[in-house]
């Protein structure tokens, strides 16, 4: 018997906020992925291998049309941390179709 998996919809809305601070609304944002680094071993060939615990840098990218109060306060090149949430339609299993809020959070340091 197949397994139902729901079905994630388009976002709805969302905002972001720094340092528990509304800052924007209406943004599109990509989160970083996480990849680690890797070395190269030699022995009857090359092999590459990850390294555990160690991270390649991580980009973070937020789109915004127009200016919200408070947008400005994420050009401090400073530590931050950054809360995104948003809300997406989900199908359930039974056909029915609900809201589902989502949050990210990143802590980011200026290169």
């Amino acid at each position: 018997m197949a397994k139902w998996l729901d079905i994630k919809g388009p976002v709805v809305a969302d905002t972001v906020y720094a340092d528990s601070t509304l800052v924007a609304k209406d943004v599109s944002f990509t989160l970083p992925g996480i990849e680690f680094l890797t070395a190269d071993v030699q022995a009857m060939g090359n092999m590459t291998v990850p390294l555990i615990g160690l991270l390649e840098n991580m980009e973070l990218s937020i789109t915004k049309i127009g200016v919200d109060n408070g947008l400005r306060r994420m050009n401090r090149l400073e530590k931050q941390s950054f809360e995104f949430r948003w809300v997406q339609n989900v199908v359930k299993s039974d056909g029915s179709t609900a809201p589902e809020g989502c949050k990210a959070f990143v802590r980011t340091m200026p290169a």
